[in-house]
């Protein structure tokens, strides 16, 4: 029964690392004062929904800081 947890243990350690290793990108974004403001991917999004999850959390940042004038830095 032991060995069995330890195992389930090690796949639930592993599926969480396999599943933050596909994040989306970090993005940059800066205003005309060149204050610089970074999005980055939720860590819970990233562990609950994966690739799709961390992408809509930083487009949701993203969206947030053009509304305040901020435009990405290429």
């Amino acid at each position: 029964m032991n060995r069995l947890k330890n195992v389930i243990s090690i796949a639930i350690v592993v599926l969480m690392f396999s599943m933050v290793g596909c994040a989306a990108s970090m993005v940059l974004m800066k205003n005309d004062k060149g204050e610089i403001a970074r999005c980055e991917p939720n860590t819970g999004s990233t562990i609950a929904f994966g690739y799709i999850g961390s992408k809509m959390s930083v487009n949701s940042c993203v969206a947030e800081y053009e509304k305040l004038g901020y435009k990405r830095v290429q």
